[in-house]
């Protein structure tokens, strides 16, 4: 494993970069009418309590798709291809002495900051938002589009099942690690993988505050 300094600034604005600045360009061009800007990203009207993700809401919103693509293009140009179709390449460019800990702890904390970026939000008070695109993105990176794949499937296909993001995000770091062992065994980065997915669960445990996805409102 080596780090390119272009390719590594390349990663760090893409990964860095919050998603709250994609809504600076709608200030300039309005894309919608007057009935959308009056839909909150809530979508439909929920029962009091109800913190479900809904995939019929998540896929019509199109920040999530570019937080999916640009964790995963993020994630590859830190890691290198190689590492995103099998990470247990990656064990054996390198001997394992000090240069090989040190570049892994490099990746970490990059991609640390970049999740922590994503989940805190400050619009008028502090929130955690789940980031569940940009972490699905940054697993195919890490973890091997085989393993990435197969976690993102299944989650998706019990996600009827989950009361929360904390749930889907706890089952999804779950499956991350099974299906990382399956196909790469104990490597670095689908550990980092599973562990990054389940850093705003945690976080959301520990401060005692909701996952929330749906944060942005439109007025009418």
């Amino acid at each position: 494993m080596k780090i390119d300094l272009i390719q590594f600034l390349f990663a760090l604005l893409l990964l860095w970069f919050p998603r709250q600045w994609l809504r600076l360009g709608g200030k300039v061009i309005r894309f919608r009418s007057r009935r959308n800007r009056r839909y909150s990203e809530s979508g439909r009207s929920r029962e009091p309590g109800d913190q479900s993700v809904r995939f019929s809401e998540e896929v019509r919103k199109d920040k999530n798709f570019i937080d999916f693509f640009r964790a995963a293009v993020g994630g590859v140009a830190l890691v290198g291809w190689e590492g995103a179709v099998d990470p247990s390449l990656q064990a054996l460019e390198l001997p394992v002495d000090d240069s090989i800990h040190w570049i892994y702890w490099v990746i970490l904390g990059v991609l640390l900051i970049g999740v922590l970026v994503q989940t805190f939000r400050y619009e008028g008070r502090f929130s955690l938002f789940p980031a569940l695109f940009y972490l699905s993105g940054l697993s195919i990176a890490l973890s091997g589009l085989s393993a990435a794949l197969f976690a993102l499937i299944l989650v998706w296909a019990i996600n009827l099942a989950l009361p929360s993001a904390l749930a889907f995000l706890t089952v999804y770091a779950l499956l991350l690690m099974v299906f990382g062992v399956l196909f790469v065994g104990m490597q670095p980065l689908p550990v980092f993988a599973a562990l990054l997915c389940f850093l705003p669960a945690l976080l959301s445990l520990l401060l005692r505050r909701s996952l929330v996805p749906f944060t942005k409102k439109w007025k009418g």
